[in-house]
């Protein structure tokens, strides 16, 4: 059974799907890799990568789901989401890493906490 990774960043149940892409699905087999090279707040910020649901054959086109963690806890939270998606091998394939609305997230240690997430699709150019 083919496995999926679910994540939404609207907090309001009702708005959930109101923006584009505020909450998204890629198949397991499309997650990259974890990494906290960004262009501001590295000591926070946690970007879990996919090929790009919009380009999948562009190797050069990558979505992300940006993390804002506790100060210098992303191997906390990466080994968190790791152990969260390998925790349900006998699933119905529907992982949920991310709910703003209904406050799932992955299982941290005490002191590490997800303060925000924020979804980017790549655009088709």
């Amino acid at each position: 059974m083919k496995r999926y990774l679910i994540f939404n960043e609207q907090a309001t149940a009702a708005s959930v799907g109101d923006a584009a892409h505020d909450t998204a699905c890629w198949p397991l087999d499309r997650f990259l890799g974890f990494t906290n090279l960004t262009a501001h707040a590295t000591n926070q910020d946690l970007d879990m990568l996919f090929r790009s649901l919009s380009e999948p054959d562009n190797p050069a086109a990558a979505d992300m789901v940006r993390f804002r963690v506790t100060d210098n806890k992303q191997m906390d939270v990466m080994k968190a989401i790791v152990r969260q998606i390998n925790g349900h091998p006998n699933s119905d394939g529907a992982i949920v890493v991310y709910d703003a609305a209904t406050g799932v997230k992955p299982d941290l240690p005490a002191g590490v906490e997800i303060e925000a997430m924020a979804i980017t699709v790549q655009d088709a150019s």
